[in-house]
């Protein structure tokens, strides 16, 4: 069954990092490391800090979510599938997208 939703809000997360000064560091372009030692020592020395979150209005969006179900019988034995598909679209500023979320189960099954 379609469903129509309407969305007005959203929450965004922020995170800094160090990448600009390990840019600056001359084994960011050494050619004489191995890959792994490469992979060690960016890794390593990498930081990640979350800048905090804000919630804020958007435009008003419309949401598309759908439901389907499918089964079939032939004698004992019945197979069957249920799917879900969710569209959510954003908007901010000069911000925007959408995101595409979904899935499917399965069943195969006798009757005894």
């Amino acid at each position: 069954m379609p469903m129509l939703t309407l969305v007005n809000r959203i929450q965004a997360y922020g995170y800094g990092t160090n990448v600009e000064q390990l840019m600056q560091d001359p084994r960011f372009l050494d050619e004489d490391i191995t890959n792994d030692e490469w992979d060690q020592w960016f890794y390593g020395n990498l930081r990640i800090a979350p800048m905090g979150d804000k919630t804020f209005n958007s435009g008003m969006t419309i949401n598309f979510d759908a439901r389907l179900s499918v089964t079939y019988n032939f004698g004992r034995y019945f197979a069957g599938a249920y799917g879900q598909f969710s569209n959510m679209r954003y908007r901010h500023n000069s911000s925007h997208g959408y995101l595409n979320d979904w899935y499917v189960n399965t069943s195969l099954g006798i009757r005894l």
